[in-house]
């Protein structure tokens, strides 16, 4: 691992401009909001993976009359309910199962937009999905945790192709480090520990 590698992966995180489009914040304006191209023309549904007790992005997105397809294994039911929440008690992973499904069976059919917090299990859920099934989301806002590992050849590997295959369809348009988690060197290269990355749909 060299510092070459590190910085040659993260360039896969170049943000692009949003053409003719603003962007703003879904939800609250720290832990639970999301920088957002505001772009929800023709968006039906939307999909929630991992909401825990956070549900503010979810309101915001419900409130514009899209249904919001939730999906959070930890839970019951979500802490606050609302007529176009669709709620599901399971996990979002890369195998189907008693408790889980694939990215690829939550997905709905229609112009969508999906929201994926899920601790470090997003890597699991997007290396696995077809990147065709990607495209359905007009929008596609991610937290993905644990940058510092990519010392770790194996996981850098998988952090590339799995913001390769994103690209596939969307461009890169917000990036930023979550300021609750911190930061490491990673051979002279400052990485955060956990980023916010939103892409939008090429076309």
């Amino acid at each position: 691992m060299s510092q070459y590698e590190i910085r040659q992966a993260l360039s896969l995180l170049h943000v692009s401009d949003a053409v003719n489009l603003e962007k703003h914040r879904v939800g609250e304006g720290h832990d639970g909001g999301y920088v957002m191209a505001h772009d929800w023309q023709g968006v039906q549904e939307a999909v929630s993976v991992g909401i825990g007790d956070n549900v503010n992005w979810d309101l915001d997105v419900a409130q514009q009359g899209i249904l919001v397809h939730q999906y959070d294994a930890s839970l019951q039911a979500p802490p606050v309910s609302h007529p176009q929440f669709d709620f599901h008690s399971l996990q979002v992973t890369d195998i189907a199962g008693a408790r889980a499904l694939t990215l690829e069976r939550a997905t709905p059919s229609c112009e969508s937009v999906l929201k994926m917090d899920i601790d470090g299990q997003e890597w699991q859920g997007l290396d696995f999905v077809n990147e065709k099934v990607l495209a359905n989301y007009r929008q596609i806002v991610v937290e993905f945790h644990g940058l510092h590992l990519m010392v770790n050849p194996m996981a850098r590997e998988r952090y590339a192709r799995v913001w390769s295959k994103l690209l596939a369809n969307h461009r890169c348009i917000h990036v930023h480090g979550n300021n609750y988690a911190g930061w490491e060197l990673l051979f002279n290269v400052c990485v955060p520990q956990v980023i916010e990355v939103t892409y939008l749909r090429k076309d």
